[in-house]
């Protein structure tokens, strides 16, 4: 009797830090989500010189876009898995689904780009306007280049882990 409650302890506190770590992990994703979105807004006012006005009228709809675009690519991520699905595992059905609910998901987010964009133009003027799609563009690639090199750091710190000789 005393060994069941013991393991039923054990499992119990188990389970606990699990779920506990998952919810760390959210909350960690989320923040880093947050502090990514501070350094782009952080970066596309350094490239373009904002009035107060402008800067006051513009960022809080351009966050209210990108957490609506970001809302959008979220809710096609499920449907995205499809693609990753080997030729001969779908059936014709299912790969029309995956694409229809592809092209769907392009014509919402464009849908979406084109209404906050009628927006942005009572706000800013075009050649503003045409100087954030480009910081907000430099922004993405400098990103993914940050993560490129990461990953090449992390490559390179395993390979030599993996050479270095095991005492």
């Amino acid at each position: 009797m005393k060994k069941t409650v013991v393991a039923c302890l054990m499992l119990l506190g188990g389970i606990t830090m699990i779920v506990a770590q998952t919810d760390n992990r959210a909350e960690m994703r989320a923040a880093k989500m947050q502090e990514m979105q501070a350094q782009k807004i952080a970066f596309i006012k350094e490239k373009v010189s904002f009035t107060d006005k402008e800067s006051a009228e513009f960022f809080p709809l351009y966050q209210e876009f990108e957490q609506q675009r970001m809302e959008l690519n979220r809710k096609s991520r499920p449907q995205g898995k499809g693609f990753k699905a080997k030729n001969t595992e779908l059936s014709e059905q299912e790969k029309e689904a995956v694409m229809d609910n592809f092209i769907q998901n392009r014509v919402e987010t464009a849908n979406l780009e084109k209404a906050y964009y009628e927006k942005f133009k009572k706000i800013l003027p075009a050649s503003k306007l045409f100087e954030v799609y480009q910081a907000d563009r430099e922004f993405k690639q400098e990103l993914l280049q940050d993560f490129r090199n990461r990953g090449a750091q992390n490559q390179d710190k395993k390979s030599r882990e993996n050479k270095s000789p095991k005492k």
